[in-house]
């Protein structure tokens, strides 16, 4: 048999993980360029540890997942970190019954990492070595959707239980896999790249893997249906912008939307073009100085939160009325959800 080593990390659904909650801002690229550290960490005792910079939907962010015990759903945490000078903090969250960790992620000597768990847990963590392993493979998403990875021996499957989204494989020699694809809340399937380059149409995939590469499954969603017909939409009237300019914000904000995972939206409405401020754009560039953002919107929506307590900032089942929504484009470009809430 084949002598494959397979490391499966980050196997949470990310927008599942990191959706629901207050107000979330995107942390300045230059804080981000202060935090050097990320890849595939493992410890000792065989825990793993995963840092990723995303350019996730709700704004780019460091994406953490965290491994430490056998079992590849309970034990298996993950979730989007604020950045707190060179520390990452926030809560990740488990997929199946391990609930959630209140964590700060650090440095550690010139190159590891260290994890600090609530209730004093303490992990180091060294750089994970594939260099023994001639081919290197990672298989990962690009937009709301799930992956599987499957070959004789190792197999990894997506289910209502186990939704994988990052999965990196180190052989020892070349091995046949087949990978496929499926969008989540209204996403859908588009393409797989290879290092970059489109490499197939077609959801489901048979690949040999002889060489090192990079294979992603990309989705996008269809605005042309992405809001639910129960959903009242108010553009009101507006002397700055057009309605199909109105619409494309509204469109952007339901894509973000989508990954409130148990969430209702009742209503969402324009908020007036006397939001459209200076200062409000000011706002929105401190929020995202590369984004050289040139028009600013906003947004009031009528939501419920899910029925069940989750890994949120949110009172389980309840009604949230006049909730916040702040978008901002350049020259008429597509819109970008900078930040959502109350405040």
């Amino acid at each position: 048999m084949k002598k494959t080593v397979c490391l499966l990390l980050a196997a949470l659904l990310l927008f599942t993980l990191a959706a629901c909650g207050g107000k979330q801002e995107a942390p300045a690229p230059e804080q981000a360029a202060e935090w050097t550290r990320q890849g595939f960490f493992a410890d000792p005792a065989g825990n793993m540890l995963s840092v990723t910079w995303m350019d996730d939907a709700g704004g780019p962010g460091w994406y953490v997942g965290f491994m430490n015990g056998e079992d590849p759903v309970d034990d298996s945490y993950g979730g989007f970190l604020q950045q707190d000078g060179l520390s990452l903090r926030g809560t990740l969250s488990s997929s199946g019954s391990g609930g959630s960790l209140d964590v700060t992620v650090t440095e550690a000597g010139s190159d590891g990492l260290a994890l600090f768990a609530e209730g004093g847990e303490e992990y180091t963590f060294s750089p994970m070595e594939f260099s023994e392993a001639p081919i290197g493979v990672s298989v990962n998403t690009e937009g709301y959707g799930f992956i599987n990875v499957l070959t004789d021996g190792d197999t990894y499957q997506t289910s209502d239980d186990y939704s994988a989204s990052s999965v990196f494989l180190s052989l020892y020699e070349p091995a046949t896999y087949t990978l496929s694809a499926r969008g989540e809340d209204g996403w859908e399937f588009v393409k797989w790249t290879k290092d970059g380059e489109d490499f197939s149409a077609e959801a489901e995939i048979t690949v040999e893997f002889a060489e090192s590469a990079d294979y992603v499954a990309v989705f996008e969603f269809p605005t042309e249906t992405y809001m639910d017909p129960g959903v009242e939409i108010d553009l009101g009237s507006s002397a700055l912008y057009t309605e199909e300019d109105l619409n494309d914000a509204v469109a952007a904000v339901w894509e973000v939307f989508t990954g409130f995972t148990g969430c209702e939206m009742h209503s969402i409405r324009y908020a007036g073009d006397e939001l459209c401020t200076e200062e409000n754009l000011r706002w929105m560039n401190e929020l995202d100085p590369e984004g050289s953002y040139t028009q600013v919107v906003s947004f009031l929506s009528d939501i419920h939160s899910p029925v069940e307590d989750g890994p949120y900032a949110w009172e389980p089942d309840t009604e949230y009325t006049d909730y916040g929504w702040w978008l901002a484009r350049s020259d008429g470009g597509p819109w970008t959800v900078l930040t959502w809430g109350y405040g």
